[in-house]
């Protein structure tokens, strides 16, 4: 069970996002707080816990930590938001494109 896990979680400044553990566990047992994935990475292949990584960072996992897809359990969905300029480039409008296109993949 999620809750009962020990989770490596981001750390830095509060303009920059960072994953916590599951959202909607009430308590949760927060092992480390890292700046940067390589680290939480390292924790992980080191067994010290777990952590969230996005969906559109799965190809960056190393080979020694086990990548999971988790649902859920209670069916609710999260929400992304993609902040752009208005109106947005054509580079960012492309963006959003993909990741809208690779969220829907993700919750099927």
């Amino acid at each position: 069970m999620l809750a009962d896990e020990t989770w490596i979680v981001g750390s830095g400044p509060l303009d920059e996002p960072q994953f916590g553990p599951w959202p909607g566990i009430d308590r949760p047992r927060i092992g480390h707080a890292v700046r940067n994935w390589a680290a939480r990475f390292g924790l992980v292949a080191a067994g010290l816990g777990i952590t969230r990584v996005p969906g559109l960072a799965a190809e960056a996992v190393p080979r020694e930590v086990r990548w999971l897809p988790v649902r859920d359990p209670a069916g609710s969905s999260g929400s992304l938001q993609v902040v752009t300029a208005e109106p947005p480039s054509p580079a960012a409008a492309a963006m959003v494109r993909s990741v809208r296109v690779e969220a829907a993949r993700m919750v099927r």
